[in-house]
């Protein structure tokens, strides 16, 4: 009988080895496949790291430039705002003086009305009494 077992185990040592074999291969296979593809992923984040910098001094060029515009920007808007308040104080100076010469041209009006009043009341005295009128003064545009 002894004999008989160890056929028997011979054989179950043959057939397991050769299922581990097999099995181990597969594994083997397995993992070799699975290295390969996280190599390649580490690869390609490799050539993604490259261009994700080559990209970033793109964008940190194109970031430096706006700031300097905005900058450039600012300082103009700064100026413009100081022209925009000076020709403001020009205006609101001529404004007032046009103001001033409307209120002297309005009281101008009033006083040439007054003497207009007058003038005839004196020459309406004048012809009643018979008196000759003085002439108009030189220069007295009677018919304009």
């Amino acid at each position: 009988m002894s004999s008989t077992w160890v056929t028997i185990l011979s054989i179950a040592g043959g057939v397991l080895g050769t299922l581990l074999t097999f099995l181990g291969g597969r594994y083997t296979q397995r993992a070799a496949v699975k290295a390969q593809r996280e190599t390649a992923a580490i690869e390609r984040d490799k050539v993604d790291a490259s261009a994700y910098a080559e990209a970033r001094q793109t964008w940190d060029a194109l970031i430096g430039d706006l700031r300097e515009e905005r900058r450039s920007l600012k300082k103009e808007i700064g100026d413009m705002r100081l022209e925009f308040a000076g020709q403001q104080a020009t205006t609101d100076m001529w404004r007032r003086r046009l103001e001033d010469l409307e209120q002297k041209r309005s009281g101008d009006r009033h006083a040439i009305h007054v003497l207009t009043v007058y003038a005839r009341q004196l020459l309406k005295v004048i012809n009643a009494a018979d008196l000759v009128p003085p002439p108009p003064p030189e220069g007295l545009d009677l018919e304009g």
